[in-house]
């Protein structure tokens, strides 16, 4: 519920239930399977993006027609065929696989893959209260490294392998993803807001009492409810011995980076964590481009150029990996949610594609010059999110549409950032209380004031 002015607003975990809880993060197996793919194959095979761009498509188009629980389970139908498809195409013997065959399996999975990165997040920044929103989105950035880990751990043990055995034992393993993903999908509810959006009030009441506390669910009079180049970087500039270890390690240190950036995204807000990460990856970027670029280094300088590489891809596993896929959940309004993740989704796939596609040449020609390019892009980031994007952290999905009513300063920004969200709502809007008061929501109202945030 609204708290009055005064009124102490309780804590966001209040609002937690182990329903709410179990499904934010059952489903995140979908990102395991996204990083332990990713991971598996970076650097065997170029990305098949065209499977993932296909996926990304249809993703919103599919949600929105279907829901996230219909879709879940077609991504895991779609997964586990290709894996099918993968693994039917190997043999034992050297150069007797299939690779057209085993390339179609690629392109299939990456379908699956697509439909995760948006089916995961839009469902999740619609279930939980705006004050954990973003520690539940960007999360998935911690099981994407999870999967990345297992990932290049089986790489790392399997390397030595002349046979097809090691890579369809990495293969097969994908099984267990989209098999759990199914499971769980009849456990969970499904979202309240897209039962609404369907017009289906009473069983979207239904959901929210699965997902949150019952009194919270009563007293409302209506619900409103990458870096695969890694591996190519080191052999090229000396480090060939330490190709497949490097990326234990960094992979290890993205997990790890990832936890606390959960909670500091609630304390620091969306706008800093994002101005600190693009600031430390520019700043990694120009050590490496202008310590490496020299014609002679010594030991300790070798081990600096390998530290600024592994401290830039941490800098950006700690803010700018994942902050995009949650502001891709809430900045758009409700009617345009899925869409918009989608769109976002999709140019991520067409320029995850130009990067992997160039980089190698890249390496090759500019060698650690091309630190110079990626600090500059951080930089142009971090310049464009300082003076356009706005402070989201602890507001309502349906709030969040008044801050854009309004032209963005950043320099008043920075007065009214650590302000409570409601305050800042009227002070962006220029809204007394009594006009505040019981108008949290515009997207699904009656003559009766909703006073409810979800």
């Amino acid at each position: 519920m609204t708290a009055s002015v005064g009124e102490k607003s309780p804590s966001a975990w209040a609002s937690v239930t182990p329903m709410l809880l179990f499904s934010c993060f059952c489903l995140l197996v979908g990102d395991v399977l996204f990083g332990y793919d990713t991971a598996s194959f970076g650097g065997i095979l170029a990305n098949p993006t065209i499977g993932k761009f296909v996926g990304c498509l249809i993703a919103g188009p599919s949600i929105e027609r279907f829901g996230h629980c219909a879709v879940f389970v077609a991504l895991s139908i779609i997964s586990i065929i290709s894996v099918i498809i993968e693994i039917t195409a190997a043999d034992d013997g050297v150069g007797t696989g299939r690779c057209a065959q085993f390339i179609v399996g690629r392109i299939i999975v990456y379908a699956s893959v697509g439909l995760v990165e948006v089916d995961v997040t839009t469902y999740q920044s619609e279930i939980v209260p705006p004050a954990l929103r973003g520690f539940v989105v960007i999360s998935l950035q911690l099981f994407l490294n999870l999967g990345s880990i297992i990932a290049v751990g089986l790489n790392k043990a399997f390397s030595t392998y002349t046979s097809g055995l090691g890579w369809k034992i990495i293969t097969a393993i994908q099984f267990v993803f989209p098999v759990f993903i199914i499971m769980f999908s009849f456990l969970i509810p499904h979202s309240p807001r897209w039962l609404l959006s369907k017009d289906r009030k009473e069983e979207a009441l239904a959901a929210l009492k699965r997902l949150r506390p019952k009194a919270d669910a009563e007293n409302d009079n209506r619900p409103s409810l990458r870096l695969t180049y890694q591996t190519v970087f080191y052999k090229e500039n000396g480090y060939a011995e330490q190709a497949f270890t490097y990326p234990v390690i960094l992979y290890c240190l993205h997990t790890l980076v990832v936890i606390p950036a959960m909670y500091l995204i609630g304390y620091m807000g969306r706008r800093n964590l994002l101005l600190a990460s693009f600031s430390l990856q520019a700043f990694w970027m120009m050590i490496l481009a202008g310590i490496g670029s020299k014609a002679q280094n010594t030991a300790p300088e070798n081990n600096l150029v390998v530290a600024s590489l592994m401290l830039f891809s941490v800098s950006y596993n700690g803010g700018g990996a994942a902050i995009p896929y949650l502001l891709g959940t809430e900045l758009p309004n409700a009617a345009l949610r899925e869409q918009t993740q989608t769109l976002g989704a999709t140019w991520n796939v067409v320029w995850a594609f130009v990067t992997n596609y160039v980089i190698p040449y890249m390496i090759a020609n500019l060698k650690f010059g091309t630190g110079w390019v990626f600090g500059g892009i951080s930089i142009s980031a971090l310049v464009f999110t300082f003076f356009f994007l706005p402070e989201t952290k602890g507001l309502a999905l349906e709030d969040i549409d008044k801050i854009f009513e309004t032209r963005f300063n950043p320099f008043r920004h920075e007065r009214s950032a650590l302000a409570d969200p409601e305050h800042r709502v009227k002070e962006l809007t220029g809204e007394t209380d009594i006009d505040h008061k019981g108008k949290a929501y515009s997207g699904i109202q009656d003559d009766k004031p909703v006073t409810s945030h979800i």
